[in-house]
């Protein structure tokens, strides 16, 4: 097998491992039928989210936003991890309320 090859086999997979397609939480989406569960139409390319009511409703690197009636939504750093993650320059990692009163930074809308 030629060294190209190998590469290639190695880098290609990485890559597209990188692209946010997960149908649960950050994926883009069209309509809720792209998701496992909402999409929100009105986030730029779209947002695949669950609806949640406690953290525990959400994958280990989400928690329970009081954002659309309490939606599942990526945890952050900063906005160049929101931009990257979802691979969307119109995201930012920002300061919301969680379904508990506490409050969490996640990836939004820019």
């Amino acid at each position: 097998m030629s060294r190209r090859m190998i590469l290639t086999s190695i880098i290609v997979p990485f890559l597209l491992s990188c692209a946010p397609t997960d149908r649960a939480v950050g994926g883009a989406c069209r309509d809720d039928r792209d998701c496992q569960d909402r999409c929100l139409k009105s986030w730029p390319g779209g947002f695949c989210t669950l609806d949640c009511r406690d953290d525990r409703d959400c994958p280990n690197d989400a928690v329970c936003s009081d954002t659309s009636g309490g939606v599942c939504l990526l945890l952050c750093g900063d906005s160049r991890e929101c931009r990257d993650t979802l691979d969307d320059s119109d995201y930012k990692c920002d300061d919301r309320r969680n379904v508990s009163g506490g409050r969490d930074d996640v990836c939004v809308p820019d």
